[in-house]
């Protein structure tokens, strides 16, 4: 029998392949689907980067570093 985590896992990735990270994160929001939230925040972003996010599944603003922004070294 499979787990609800494993459920919840490939609803994720199911919702993420065909509505795009941000829709699928938001329409487990709207549907109160936390567990299938906490496996998109999880997974990270699909192509592989390390998108940090918070709990509300909203993303983390990048600290800018030096040089990354126009006359900063």
């Amino acid at each position: 029998m499979e787990t609800n985590q494993n459920y919840q896992r490939r609803l994720a990735q199911t919702l993420v392949t065909g509505l795009g990270i941000e829709a699928a994160m938001d329409f487990a929001r709207r549907n109160d689907w936390d567990g299938v939230l906490a496996q998109m925040c999880a997974t990270g972003a699909p192509d592989g980067g390390a998108e940090a996010r918070h709990a509300n599944g909203r993303l983390r603003k990048r600290r800018g570093t030096a040089g990354s922004r126009p006359g900063i070294s």
